[in-house]
């Protein structure tokens, strides 16, 4: 048995991803029967979601033997550790060569503490504020103004790829149109999903390459007073040397406790003696014999300046960005379409069907589908079902063609789309009267429609209807409905299917999808028994 401790790494998440995907593609029936048998093997009735999932990825690399190395999310791991490495070793670069050219200076030229603090550290402020307010929950910044729409504005800037896309599709048409459509769709489903995971891990690496920016600054500052002398002063055509100090005092407050020998805020006499004119041949301020050199409070100033403003932020917003990632991978509750698939296909019992032509000696088989090991089917609770009018099915029929099909017991049926508007509105109102109640707040939504009819009008007009009454991350999953010659319920065309996925994937909503509601029955493969290969 699988352990329930595990937890969900950026890994797992990338693997899961990527085999959801293939999934999609593959063939139904041999998807079905692998999901079938590790199901058997994990005892699936016992687990749930994520550990579920993360057992049956675990399973899957199992199969991959031998394993043709890292998998796709551990190399995506590998890839963001490589590129910390990376920015670290140019932050170190960029910090120590910054600091550099301001302190290897030529022969009585004075470094300008006005323009190195600025350059060094004050930049960096505004870029750490920025950061801040993209990061920040919009309801901590409603208290300051200008705050929120600045932070609508940056992350108007962060979607610009959904935006391209969308531009992108206004100018084509036909199949490339719609294989636009759906990357929208999709880069909005993964930015709806992961996008609070996506910001914390870009802040992450900006992060990095901060801390490794003044961690160098540092040490270039340090080591080049080792074998240098640098010199500090200030000129300014406007301020005077009274301002000047008063600024120092302000940005010293955080050191103000410090012992008065490290000489951190330089004295009024020190900066009137450490101005210079741009004219002056060369850099000769008032040197006191009983006293130390005047720019040497600067020294502990500028030091101090980039550890306490420049280092520490990014440290704290460093460790705070990992926390973030950890708490987001924990939150993530792997629920999404892909996801609500892969728990059917784990819950639902096994199906065996029987070869059409039988064996010599073995009975006549009717070819239809028989459910075996009823035991091992799980049921994922009660749904609500929305019936289109058109779809005619007897409701103990209905009942049970969603229960087979979705592994959901239905709760709640109500008629929609029919002549009477007032239906839908009522159909809607109570779905959205169920938010309240806790019991119902997660229900999923089942919307039956008849399969022979596109996605446009009035069905997509009451599915965004829908999706708002529901609110987000909750599902809604379409079936649809058709009829054989005889006028029962059958699979739905490969086509109509197709349609209407790709008409449900422009949308960007990963809590809703479409499926047939009667699946068709798959054959077993096996091979040929001696008889059947005999021409």
């Amino acid at each position: 048995m699988p352990s329930a401790s595990r937890t969900l790494t950026l890994a797992d998440l990338v693997d899961l991803e990527l085999q959801l995907a293939h999934d999609r593609d593959a063939d139904a029936a041999e998807v079905r029967r692998r999901d079938a048998e590790i199901a058997a093997r994990l005892q699936a009735r016992n687990l749930s979601e994520p550990a579920l999932f993360l057992a049956w990825l675990d399973e899957l690399r199992k199969l991959d033997r031998p394993p043709a190395g890292p998998s796709p999310g551990r190399r995506t791991q590998q890839w963001l550790d490589g590129t910390a490495l990376v920015l670290v070793l140019l932050g170190l670069l960029a910090g120590g060569s910054a600091v550099s050219a301001w302190l290897v200076q030529t022969a009585g030229q004075p470094v300008n503490v006005i323009f190195f603090w600025c350059a060094i550290v004050g930049l960096q402020l505004p870029l750490l504020l920025l950061w801040i307010v993209a990061a920040l929950p919009g309801r901590w910044l409603k208290a300051l103004p200008g705050a929120a729409t600045l932070q609508w504005m940056l992350r108007a800037l962060a979607q610009w790829p959904a935006r391209a896309a969308g531009w992108l599709v206004a100018r084509f048409a036909g199949e490339g149109r719609t294989l636009l459509d759906q990357l929208r769709g999709q880069i909005a489903t993964w930015s709806w999903v992961y996008g609070p995971l996506r910001l914390w891990i870009l802040i992450r690496l900006t992060q990095v390459f901060a801390v490794a920016f003044n961690v160098g600054a540092v040490a270039a500052f340090v080591a080049i007073s080792y074998g240098s002398d640098p010199a500090f002063g200030w000129k300014s055509t406007l301020l005077t040397a009274d301002q000047v100090h008063s600024a120092t005092r302000v940005v010293s407050v955080p050191w103000r406790v410090l012992p008065d020998q490290w000489s951190a805020v330089p004295l009024l006499d020190d900066v009137r003696h450490t101005k210079y004119k741009s004219l002056d041949p060369q850099y000769e301020p008032e040197i006191k014999s009983d006293g130390p050199i005047p720019w040497a409070s600067w020294y502990s100033f500028l030091l101090l300046s980039i550890l306490c403003y420049g280092l520490l932020p990014r440290l704290v917003t460093l460790a705070i960005a990992a926390a973030q990632v950890r708490r987001t991978l924990a939150a993530i509750r792997l629920d999404h379409s892909e996801f609500q698939r892969l728990a059917q296909r784990l819950a639902r019992p096994r199906v065996e069907t029987q070869a059409t032509r039988p064996e010599a000696g073995a009975p006549a088989s009717d070819g239809k589908a028989r459910p075996v090991d009823m035991a091992s089917a799980k049921d994922l609770g009660p749904c609500t079902v929305l019936r289109w009018a058109g779809v005619d099915l007897p409701p103990a029929q209905l009942v049970e063609l969603v229960a087979r099909r979705t592994g959901w017991t239905l709760s709640d049926l109500h008629a929609v789309g029919g002549l009477d508007p007032t239906a839908d509105e009522a159909a809607l109102i109570a779905i959205e009267s169920s938010r309240t109640e806790q019991l119902n707040a997660a229900r999923p939504v089942v919307l039956l429609v008849e399969a022979w009819e596109p996605p446009v009008g009035d069905y997509l007009d009451f599915i965004a209807a829908l999706r708002q009454r529901l609110g987000r991350e909750r599902t809604i999953q379409v079936l649809l409905f058709d009829r054989d010659a005889q006028g029962n319920a059958a699979p739905a065309r490969p086509d109509a299917v197709r349609m209407w996925e790709s008409r449900l994937a422009g949308l960007g909503d990963p809590w809703l999808w479409a499926e047939t509601l009667v699946e068709s029955p798959a054959e077993e493969t096996r091979q040929p028994s001696a008889a059947e290969a005999q021409p």
